[in-house]
């Protein structure tokens, strides 16, 4: 079976690839590791969907990631700040489950590097 790929999205996954050694560390082929990271993405999609039925993932605005909550019914804003996410919702909360949910978005990755405090 083949699938097709945007050529910038295959540049950028061939040089994480590369640059994580995953070849020589978990002797899998490029095509193959691939083929997994897609299944593993789709497996955390069901858990979310399993655990967080309430949620829905609804895009990303500048530093943010927005959330439908269908039980507060509204749509929950988590932004970035430093390296930190706050919740528009449960301010002061920063261990709420609305983070928890978009920790476990790949989008999170579009919007920020985060970089870990500095212990």
């Amino acid at each position: 079976m083949n699938l097709s790929i945007r050529k910038e999205r295959y540049e950028t996954l061939k040089k994480e690839f590369v640059e994580l050694g995953i070849e020589k560390s978990r002797g899998v082929k490029f095509t193959e590791w691939v083929a997994d990271e897609l299944y593993w993405s789709l497996s955390k999609m069901r858990f979310l969907r399993r655990f967080a039925p309430a949620f829905a993932f609804v895009g990303i605005h500048e530093n943010s990631i927005l959330i439908k909550d269908d039980k507060a019914q509204s749509i929950v804003q988590i932004t970035v700040r430093g390296n930190q996410l706050h919740c528009n919702i449960d301010k002061g909360n920063d261990d709420c489950l609305h983070i928890h949910y978009a920790l476990a978005l790949s989008a999170l990755g579009k919007i920020v590097d985060i970089k870990p405090k500095k212990e």
